[in-house]
């Protein structure tokens, strides 16, 4: 079953200049692409496992079946893979990627969004009121309604939304936050694609930047959409 274009899509953050990196350029010709592309596999696989960094020897094999045993040693060579017990570590894991905690807490925080969107019935509302007041109890924002961001994007749209839409909205909010969604329309309507998947995507990026109004712009890369 395909993923819905508007849906949070699991990534890894990969140096936009990967191939100038010193460790990369220490690779022989032979095996320099290669390396790159081993190297990229590896960081996938460590993120969907939630691993922190490591892969086993085994996996290694099913993972790139083609791989030599001589591109795998001038990756250890170069320090881009450490041998570990039974398997290797990416160097540097966790400087750039997130934690297994970091994503386990991430996941969490979705599904009960998921909860709340989804399920109406009694129960359901008391279990997620309830992990509503918790998180309130911890210093953490309770759920915000659909308010500014529904206004935002009946502006950005020039007409009044459909319940589509506005379930749409509701999501981002509830995920997000109601100042990442506003942005991730502002956004939108600056890049002349004010659709769902598109915002949708933005809103995402910047929750995983940790953006907060006044911070740091990200250049664009979301052309698919």
């Amino acid at each position: 079953m395909s993923r819905r274009r508007d849906a949070p899509r699991p990534y890894v953050r990969i140096d936009n200049d990967l191939g100038a990196d010193d460790k990369f350029l220490d690779i022989c010709d032979e095996h320099y692409l290669a390396a790159c592309g081993l190297h990229v596999l590896v960081i996938g696989y460590c993120d969907r496992k939630r691993t922190d960094g490591y892969i086993s020897s085994m996996a290694l094999r099913r993972l790139a079946p083609c791989a030599s045993a001589e591109l795998i040693e001038e990756l250890v060579r170069v320090g881009v893979l450490k041998r570990e017990r039974n398997g290797f570590s990416v160097g540097n894991y966790l400087d750039w990627q997130l934690s297994a905690e970091e994503i386990e807490e991430r996941s969490h925080k979705r599904s009960k969004a998921a909860k709340r969107r989804w399920h109406g019935d009694a129960t359901c509302n008391a279990t997620c009121n309830a992990d509503t007041d918790s998180d309130t109890d911890k210093g953490q924002e309770p759920v915000v309604s659909l308010g500014a961001v529904g206004t935002a994007l009946e502006q950005a749209k020039g007409t009044l939304l459909s319940s589509l839409e506005q379930d749409r909205a509701s999501g981002w909010v509830r995920v997000y936050g109601e100042q990442i969604a506003i942005e991730a329309i502002s956004r939108a309507v600056a890049a002349g694609k004010v659709n769902a998947g598109y915002i949708g995507a933005i809103a995402k990026r910047l929750a995983d930047e940790d953006w907060k109004p006044g911070g740091e712009e990200f250049v664009s890369d979301l052309d698919d959409f």
